[in-house]
């Protein structure tokens, strides 16, 4: 991930926006019945019926042909409205049947009655239909949004060739969901994932930091987000590569527009793989602090299987790539932390460094490590994996696996910040 631009962010009251979708065809029905059914309850509040409903009743053997009328019309208002109010209760418990459906959640099902099976779709993948699930079941899903972003665009620099590449926003999504998150995690993980990175391309878009070749907004590698196009996947993944297509497809389609905002702008949406039981504040990692980076407890990390590394360099080779004399590396020492436990300060000899600086220099896993000078050899045990600042992979697993949704998760790790269904101006006709 990159340092964040060094402009400061601006501020201002921020509003939700969007198109509020049209109420369903029931809700239709229950305000025709209301209506048709209204006047029968009211008849005869200025006029004759209410007085016909009113009259009391008196046995008599013989009645005049006035009287006669008088009842029939007393009892046809009296059906009319029994009926009409039985249509009331029909709509009305309809409505709610029809609310109960829409309110499920993002990944509930409905059934696949009349759907056809899922086609092979590109290098074998299964072919998504309107909803983003291959054959049966879908999950709610919003079908403009998921529309938009099967037309959109996103320009992205490929290393390896040299050259800029249009891919669709969808796919594009999804080379970077199974990129940066192992396609087994929890689906809800996954979920988070996929908006955090429609959320970091939407940054990138709108915050360029460096020129690059072709145009491209970002690059396929960790300077951005890791991308990898559909034919490595599947080299990658060989024979599950069906399965672990659809599951990542998935989450993007279930959360298609869905960016996180602050003060109505798309964030910059760190992420990592692990901590060292909390996330780094950002403004001890980059440039500048950010309101919604700011550190938080992970406590599941510590209980990842790779969770201490242990790494040992020659110190001649820490020497050259630290830019320090032998003599000052036989004594470096962490000087200061920071208050999350990660490496503020490292002192070689009279040099102070900083522990980012240390960190990607030599190319450790994380920068929450201990160091020991001794010998010939430098030895780092070194805490988590990745830079800590923003959302903790690991941590999304473990939430997801604890039966938190992907909004919940975003909102341990990006505080103060909210989710957006949002039309992001993105290029078209790929």
């Amino acid at each position: 991930m990159p340092s964040p631009p060094g402009a400061p962010a601006k501020s201002r009251p921020g509003t939700q926006t969007g198109k509020r979708r049209p109420p369903p065809a029931f809700f239709h029905a229950f305000r025709r019945c209301a209506a048709e059914v209204r006047p029968q309850a009211e008849i005869g509040r200025h006029g004759e019926g209410r007085r016909h409903a009113e009259a009391p009743l008196r046995h008599t053997v013989k009645e005049s042909s006035a009287g006669k009328g008088a009842k029939r019309t007393q009892r046809a208002a009296m059906g009319r409205a029994v009926y009409g109010w039985l249509a009331v209760f029909a709509a009305a418990a309809t409505f709610a049947f029809g609310a109960a459906l829409e309110a499920r959640p993002a990944d509930a099902v409905v059934p696949p009655e009349g759907r056809p099976e899922a086609a092979v779709g590109p290098e074998g993948a299964a072919a998504l239909g309107p909803g983003g699930r291959a054959g049966g079941a879908r999950p709610a899903v919003d079908d403009a949004a998921e529309a938009l972003e099967r037309s959109a665009a996103v320009v992205v620099y490929r290393r390896a060739a040299e050259r800029a590449e249009r891919v669709s926003l969808r796919d594009y999504l999804i080379g970077v969901v199974a990129g940066e998150m192992p396609a087994d995690f929890p689906p809800e993980a996954l979920k988070a994932q996929a908006i955090a990175a429609r959320t970091y391309v939407a940054w990138a878009r709108a915050h360029p930091r460096r020129p690059l070749p072709g145009g491209a907004w970002v690059e396929d590698g960790e300077a951005d987000q890791v991308y990898v196009d559909v034919g490595a996947l599947r080299d990658r993944w060989k024979d599950a590569f069906p399965d672990r297509y659809r599951r990542v497809a998935e989450a993007v389609d279930a959360t298609a527009g869905m960016i996180l905002t602050y003060d109505d702008e798309p964030i910059f949406a760190a992420f990592f793989a692990l901590s060292n039981g909390r996330t780094e504040e950002a403004g001890r990692y980059f440039s500048r602090p950010l309101p919604y980076l700011p550190s938080v407890p992970s406590p599941w990390d510590r209980e990842a299987p790779d969770f201490v590394r242990v790494t040992t360099l020659e110190a001649p080779e820490v020497a050259s790539r630290l830019g320090l004399p032998l003599s000052a590396v036989r004594t470096l020492r962490v000087a200061a932390r920071t208050p999350a436990g990660y490496v503020a300060e490292v002192a070689a000899g009279r040099t102070t460094l900083t522990g980012r600086a240390v960190r990607e220099r030599l190319g450790l896993r994380s920068a929450s490590f201990d160091v020991d000078p001794g010998g010939g050899r430098i030895t780092f045990v070194t805490y988590g994996h990745g830079h800590g600042v923003g959302l903790s992979q690991w941590g999304a697993k473990a939430m997801a696996e604890a039966g938190r949704t992907a909004e919940e998760i975003l909102a341990h790790y990006y505080p103060g910040t909210r989710i957006v269904r949002t039309p992001v101006i993105w290029e078209k006709n790929v």
